[in-house]
C-alpha cells in the first residue's frame, strides 16, 4: 500500500495563519543562490512582493503530476488559463512562457536583462520581458500566488520535453516553500517552509552552506551537489570531480541535447552504491557534467530522487526529507 503522508506536520500552526500567508517572495533578494537571474535589475519588476494564500487544511487536495522526459510537470492556472508547469529548483527564477503570455492577453513590457540557463555548453542567452499585467497563479488545491513574473520563450524547452510548458517554478518560489513529491501516489504538495514532514521525523538530510547543497558519498569521497529538480538524471559531476570517480565504474558515452536543441556527448559511469546521510542508494549512473561550474561539485537530479518513494525539499529550513522505497 502506498504510504499516506499528512498535509501538514503541524495543523494548529497552519490554522493560526488564518488561511492566508504573506510570504517573503521578494524575487531574488530572499534567495541565496549563485548568480541569481534577477540580481541588480533596474526595471522595478523585482521590487514588488508576491503574496501566497493557502486554503484550509480540509479543502486542500494534492496536485496530480505527470512525467515529461523524467521530470515533473503539473497543472497550474495563470489568469484563468490552464497549462503545465515544470518543477525546476535549478532555475534561479520562475517565469512564464512568452507566447502564452501574449495569447492570454497579458501586457508584455520592456525587455529585461537576458538570462543564460545553466544547461549545455555555449548556450545562447534568452531574452526576458516584463509582464505589466497583474499575474495570479493557481496551484489547484494547494495555493494561489500573486507574483510579478517575467516571460521568456520556452519553445525549445517544450520541444525537448515533448510537452508544452507555460511556466517554470524555480528556486525563488521554492526558497520560501516546502514541496513534497510522492512518487507512489503521483501527488505534489506545497506548504510554507517548516510545515511539512514525513512520518519518520528522523528521515531528513541537512543541506549545507549558503547554496543549500546535498552532500553524498561516492566511495569514501564526499561531494557537495546542488539539487536540480529540472534535471532528469541521477548525479552529474563537474570535470575535476568526475576524474576522481571515472575509474570506479563502467564508463560509457552517450549523446544528448541541451535546451537550445544542440547535440553533444557526455560520459557516465555506473556506480553500485552511493550514500546520502543514513540512506544507501543502489545502482545509479553518475555522469560528467555538461553544465560548466567551478562553484559546486555537481548536481543531483530527479532521477536520483526517484530512487525513493517520496521526498520533501525545504530549502529555507535546509532540509531534504527522504522516504525509502517500501519494497
Amino acid at each position: 500500500m502506498a504510504p499516506s503522508y499528512p498535509y501538514f506536520a503541524n495543523r494548529s500552526f497552519f490554522g493560526a495563519m488564518k488561511e492566508t500567508l504573506l510570504l517573503a517572495l521578494v524575487f531574488l533578494s530572499a534567495i541565496v543562490l549563485p548568480q541569481p537571474a534577477f540580481a541588480n535589475e533596474p526595471d522595478g519588476q523585482t521590487s514588488r512582493k508576491a503574496s501566497a494564500s493557502f486554503p484550509k487544511p480540509s479543502d486542500r487536495k494534492p496536485i496530480r503530476f505527470e512525467y515529461a522526459r523524467g521530470v515533473v510537470v503539473f497543472e497550474v492556472i495563470i489568469n484563468g488559463r490552464e497549462g503545465l508547469a515544470l518543477l525546476d529548483s535549478g532555475a534561479g527564477s520562475s517565469s512564464i512562457d512568452l507566447n502564452f503570455a501574449r495569447e492570454a492577453g497579458l501586457t508584455v513590457g520592456a525587455q529585461m536583462t537576458p538570462v543564460r540557463p545553466g544547461v549545455g555548453p555555449a548556450l545562447q542567452t534568452l531574452s526576458r520581458y516584463r509582464i505589466d499585467t497583474p499575474t495570479t497563479i493557481v496551484f489547484p488545491g494547494q495555493m494561489t500566488v500573486n507574483a510579478p513574473l517575467p516571460a521568456m520563450d520556452m519553445g525549445s524547452l517544450s520541444a525537448i520535453l515533448d510537452t508544452p510548458v507555460i511556466m517554470l517554478v524555480g528556486a525563488d518560489f521554492l526558497s520560501n516553500l516546502a514541496v513534497q513529491v510522492d512518487f507512489r501516489q503521483g501527488a505534489l504538495q506545497f506548504a510554507p517552509s517548516g510545515a511539512l514532514a514525513l512520518p519518520d521525523r528522523q528521515s531528513f538530510v541537512d543541506l549545507t552552506d549558503a547554496h543549500r547543497q546535498l552532500t553524498v558519498k561516492i566511495g569514501d569521497r564526499p561531494f557537495g551537489l546542488a539539487i536540480d529538480l529540472g534535471f532528469n538524471g541521477w548525479i552529474s559531476l563537474n570535470a575535476n570531480r568526475w576524474k576522481e570517480i571515472e575509474k570506479a565504474g563502467t564508463v560509457r558515452s552517450r549523446n544528448t541535447k541541451n535546451a537550445s536543441g544542440e547535440s553533444f556527448s557526455t560520459k557516465s559511469a555506473h556506480m553500485h552504491r552511493i550514500d546520502v546521510g543514513q540512506f544507501p542508494v543502489w545502482n545509479l549512473e553518475v555522469e560528467e557534467e555538461f553544465r560548466a561550474s567551478d562553484k559546486r561539485d555537481g548536481v543531483v537530479g530527479m532521477g536520483f530522487m526517484r530512487k525513493f518513494d517520496a521526498f520533501i525539499l525545504d530549502l529555507k529550513a535546509r532540509k531534504l526529507w527522504l522516504q525509502p522505497r517500501a519494497d
